[in-house]
């Protein structure tokens, strides 16, 4: 239940922010608490011949990660007991982020966000985009991230003054409401291709698929419109 509530936190939180630049805004730090270890560092001293990296505290050895002045954590150097650590030491502007999600990113600019808990994913994004890249730089980085989609002219289903858009991640309305989840919400792929034809409120379209990047059949429903961007001609 925790899970849901972190996710559908995920969901309002993706829906006003976006998707760019996601891991760094999404673990952002507010303030650092460095009162402990202002505590202990008056009473850190060298040894002579030691590492860069060990200190003697009051008979105990030591070793710090980072600065003496820009610590970034303070462990025994025989036991590892951690005696303080800048990331039990930061508010953070999302601390349910934290606790709940991990976001692996991969080398091509994609990532994914897997629940803790269970290591269950929760949405995968084929591309991260950046806050100021336009359509068609955004399309251009989709279509090298997604191998399933083929350029294609659009100009018949753009005749009608409908948008056209492609999903630049999966969605599954399962991960995010449950057993429960609303029947009218579309389950979608990174790549798959939706005419809006409906603009909703609170950041829903409602959408019909024209093309699934991995075949099959579409359908049409409501959908989180974070997640496509507006397609061109290539």
């Amino acid at each position: 239940e925790q899970d849901a509530a972190a996710v559908r936190e995920l969901r309002e939180w993706v829906s006003k922010k976006g998707w760019f630049e996601l891991t760094s805004r999404l673990f952002e730090g507010l303030r650092v608490d460095y009162s402990g270890y202002g505590a202990i560092e008056p009473r850190m001293t060298r040894t002579d011949g030691a590492p860069e990296d060990l200190y003697n505290l009051e008979g105990r050895t030591v070793r710090l990660i980072g600065r003496l002045k820009d610590p970034q954590r303070l462990t025994d150097a025989f036991t590892g007991e951690v005696l303080w650590d800048i990331a039990q030491h930061t508010s953070l502007a999302t601390p349910w982020a934290k606790q709940h999600f991990i976001i692996n990113e991969s080398e091509r600019g994609g990532l994914a966000i897997h629940l803790k808990s269970t290591g269950a994913l929760v949405v995968s994004l084929a591309a991260a985009p950046s806050a100021d890249q336009d359509v068609v730089k955004l399309q251009g980085l989709l279509m090298s991230a997604v191998p399933m989609v083929r350029a294609r002219r659009l100009d018949h289903r753009m005749s009608n003054g409908r948008e056209i858009v492609q999903i630049l991640c999966s969605y599954d309305p399962a991960s995010f409401g449950g057993a429960g989840a609303d029947s009218n919400q579309l389950r979608l792929e990174a790549g798959d291709v939706l005419e809006v034809t409906s603009v909703g409120q609170q950041g829903w379209h409602y959408g019909k698929v024209i093309e699934k990047s991995t075949g099959g059949e579409g359908g049409e429903g409501w959908y989180p419109c974070t997640y496509g961007a507006p397609i061109q001609e290539l």
